[in-house]
């Protein structure tokens, strides 16, 4: 997900027990709907913030409790804390992808003859 539809997420889209998410046509660029299964590193993360009354937007900024819409600085503490320098957010999302490519490509009958 890019950060925006990160940011604008919602947890009447979330199904934890199911371990993901599901976007609406409207959500999307493509306006296709879309099933995001979340590792279990993800929904950990995802779990951790949820409360018995969460609603609402899941990112949310906890000194004014509205929708986060930032995350430079915590991000940038992430990057140095772990020595990953020069990392940006959205090579993550390009990094995910790479890998469910070649996980699924891997797992395909073709690949295996």
């Amino acid at each position: 997900m890019s950060k925006e539809k990160v940011f604008a997420l919602r947890w009447e889209q979330v199904d934890l027990d199911a371990g993901a998410v599901t976007l609406a046509p409207e959500d999307t660029k493509t306006d296709e709907p879309r099933l995001i299964i979340l590792t279990a590193r993800a929904k950990e993360a995802v779990a951790a913030l949820h409360t018995p009354k969460a609603n609402g937007y899941v990112f949310r900024n906890p000194k004014t409790r509205t929708r986060s819409v930032d995350l430079k600085k915590r991000f940038q503490h992430a990057v140095v804390a772990a020595e990953l320098h020069g990392l940006w957010f959205h090579d993550l999302r390009r990094s995910f992808i790479t890998r469910a490519h070649r996980e699924q490509a891997s797992r395909s009958p073709s690949s295996r003859a």
